[in-house]
C-alpha cells in the first residue's frame, strides 16, 4: 500500500497477558501466506490469510484462517489506523484473535495482540510487538519501573504458558526477555511526518469546526461536551499560532469514522463498533481512535505539506470510569492531546526519535507527552506544545479575518472530498495498577 509516511504512534496502559488470553476467542501461531487488499466498503480493510502452525486457544478446523485488519486502499483514498498491526508475506506471528461474524478474525487490542516472531543473536525464536512508536508508562514512577509491556518474550515458553492457561492451570510467567530498545537525544517538539501534516484552513483565517455526535453522551456530567470544549479552547488560546478550532455543538450525521462526510466529529461509546470489544477499567484496552483524512501535497514555507481535511475521534464504550478521574481533568487532557495529533504533532518525548521524558524538562511538561500527567492540570499546553503549534501554524501566516462564532447546533453532512489518504491515531489505556497513558 502506498501511504504517506505519517507516524502511526499510539499510547496505552499495559494489559496483562492473562487478560489478553481471557478476552481472546482464539490464539494461534501462524504464518502469513497471502495478503488481500479489500478495497470494497468503508473504511477499507486488508485481509491476511494465515496458515496455522499451532492453535493455543480456540477450536475449529478452518485452515488457513483470514485475519481482517483495518486499513487499505479504496476509491476514496487510503486508510491507515494507528495501532492496527501490519504483516508481511511469510512472516510468522503469535496472534490473539477476536471472531468476526463472517467467519474471519480481528486482532484483539490492535498491536497489543500481535506478537511477531524473529530470531535473536543466538538463533532463539523471540516474540516482539511493534510498539516502536508507542509508549506505556504509569502515572506513578514506581509502577512504571515495573512495567514489562515492552519486553520481548521467548516464543517456546510463552506458547507453553498460554497452552497451560487454556487447559486451566496457572503456571508462572517464565517467558520474559530483556527489552533491547534504544532512545534518542533530540530535544524539540515532534511532528507526525517528515513532510509536515497540517490544516491549510488556518492560513486563510478560517476555523476548523468540531461537532459532538448526538448518538450518546459520555458518562460524565454534561456528557463530555465541556471537557471537549476545554481542549479546543486550550489550543485556541495560543496567541503565537493561527489555530482556530470552533465548537459547533451536536450533529446527527452518521458518517463518523466509516466515511468522509466533511465533518470533524467526536463520538462517544463507539456507536459503529469500530473498536472490537469494550474498554475495561480493570484490565485496560482501546480507549479511543482518531481518523484523519489527508489530501494531496501542497506547497508551504518553501517546501511541501500534506493538508488535513477531516478528522473523527471515536471514544470506546466503558471509559467514563477512566475519564472521570480528578474532576474530569483526565478527559480534558486526553482530548487536548488527541487534538494535538489532529494538528500534526507527534509525542514530545518517549518515542523514537523523540527524547526521553525526563522530569522537569519542557517535553515532559507538554500535553503531547505520551504519559498522562493525571495531576488535575487538564487541557493545559506546555511551552513545547506551543512551539510546535507556532511552527506548523505561525500567527503571521494567517489573515486577520475574524473567527466565526462557535454556536452549538446540528451539522449537515458535507459533500465528497478529494482525498488521498486517511491516518488514524489510536489510544489505548487501562487502570490496572492505576496506569494511564494516552495517544
Amino acid at each position: 500500500m502506498l501511504l504517506p509516511a505519517v507516524a502511526q504512534a499510539f499510547s496505552y496502559a499495559p494489559i496483562a497477558d492473562t487478560a489478553l488470553h481471557a478476552q481472546a476467542d482464539a490464539i494461534v501461531l501462524a504464518q502469513v501466506v497471502e495478503i488481500i487488499d479489500a478495497a470494497q466498503g468503508m473504511p477499507p480493510v486488508t485481509r491476511y490469510r494465515l496458515r496455522v502452525e499451532h492453535r493455543l486457544k480456540g477450536t475449529g478446523a478452518e485452515d488457513p484462517i483470514d485475519v481482517v485488519v483495518p486499513g487499505g486502499r479504496s476509491a476514496h483514498g487510503s486508510f491507515v489506523l494507528s495501532g492496527a498491526p501490519r504483516f508481511t508475506i511469510d512472516q510468522r506471528a503469535l496472534i490473539f484473535l477476536r471472531a468476526r461474524s463472517d467467519g474471519s478474525y480481528a486482532v484483539l487490542q490492535h498491536a497489543l495482540g500481535a506478537f511477531h516472531v524473529r530470531a535473536d543473536a543466538t538463533g532463539r525464536s523471540v516474540l516482539w510487538r511493534d510498539l516502536r512508536d508507542a509508549k506505556a508508562v504509569s502515572v506513578t514512577k514506581q509502577a512504571a519501573a515495573g512495567d514489562e509491556t515492552g519486553q520481548s518474550r521467548d516464543l517456546q515458553r510463552f506458547a507453553a504458558w498460554l497452552s497451560a492457561l487454556t487447559q486451566g492451570t496457572h503456571p508462572p510467567a517464565d517467558y520474559w526477555l530483556p527489552d533491547d530498545g534504544a532512545g534518542s537525544d533530540l530535544a524539540k517538539y515532534q511532528l507526525s511526518a517528515s513532510t509536515p501534516v497540517r490544516w491549510a484552513a488556518f492560513d486563510a483565517g478560517l476555523s476548523v469546526d468540531w461537532y459532538v455526535s448526538s448518538t450518546q453522551p459520555l458518562g460524565l456530567p454534561g456528557g463530555g461536551h465541556g471537557e471537549f470544549q476545554q481542549a479546543l479552547d486550550a489550543w485556541n488560546a495560543d496567541t503565537a499560532s493561527a489555530i482556530r478550532f470552533a465548537y459547533r455543538g451536536t450533529t446527527a450525521a452518521t458518517g463518523r469514522l466509516s466515511q468522509a462526510d466533511g465533518l470533524n466529529t467526536i463520538q462517544f461509546g463507539d456507536p459503529d463498533d469500530a473498536l472490537a470489544g469494550s474498554f475495561d477499567c480493570r484490565t485496560g484496552g482501546v480507549l479511543a481512535t482518531t481518523g484523519t483524512w489527508i489530501g494531496r501535497a501542497q506547497t508551504w514555507s518553501g517546501g511541501q505539506f500534506l493538508p488535513l481535511v477531516e478528522s473523527d475521534i471515536v471514544v470506546q464504550d466503558g471509559v467514563s470510569c477512566f475519564l472521570g478521574l480528578l474532576n474530569h481533568a483526565n478527559a480534558a487532557e486526553l482530548f487536548a492531546h488527541e487534538l494535538g495529533h489532529a494538528l500534526g504533532l507527534a509525542h514530545s518525548c518517549g518515542d523514537n526519535p523523540a527524547p526521553d521524558c525526563r522530569a522537569g524538562t519542557a517535553v515532559d511538561e507538554a500535553v503531547m507527552r505520551p504519559i498522562l500527567h493525571a495531576d488535575g492540570r487538564g487541557a493545559t499546553l506546555g511551552s513545547d506544545d506551543r512551539a510546535g503549534a507556532a511552527y506548523l501554524y505561525p500567527a503571521a501566516a494567517a489573515p486577520s479575518a475574524p473567527q466565526t462564532p462557535a454556536t452549538p447546533g446540528d451539522g449537515a453532512g458535507g459533500g465528497p472530498l478529494p482525498l488521498a489518504s486517511l491516518t488514524a491515531l489510536a489510544l489505548l489505556a487501562g487502570l490496572r495498577r492505576r496506569q494511564a497513558v494516552f495517544r
